[in-house]
């Protein structure tokens, strides 16, 4: 059974060792490795050139991505410093 929630999220249901392939020849396999309470282990393979993170390591890396000139970015301490200014200015 598959149906699109109201985000237009693919909503699947697939039991332990079922999998779901992606891309245009299935070149990524998400497979339902278990369930044990309110946790769901998944594993993944799709190819090298692809890469696959947790939510939270991705985040990590999209934070510290260098700029142009190859200085790292931190977008909390820009953050930060932005509402500071503009808390300063007004």
């Amino acid at each position: 059974m598959k149906y699109t929630d109201k985000n237009g999220m693919l909503v699947l249901t697939r039991r332990p060792h079922e999998y779901v392939l992606i891309g245009p020849n299935g070149e990524i396999e998400v497979t339902v490795l278990g369930v044990r309470g309110n946790q769901v282990k998944l594993g993944f393979k799709a190819p090298k050139n692809i890469p696959v993170h947790r939510e939270e390591v991705y985040d990590r890396i999209e934070r510290e991505k260098p700029d142009n000139f190859g200085n790292r970015i931190d977008n909390e301490s820009i953050n930060e410093a932005v509402c500071t200014e503009f808390h300063e200015v007004a």
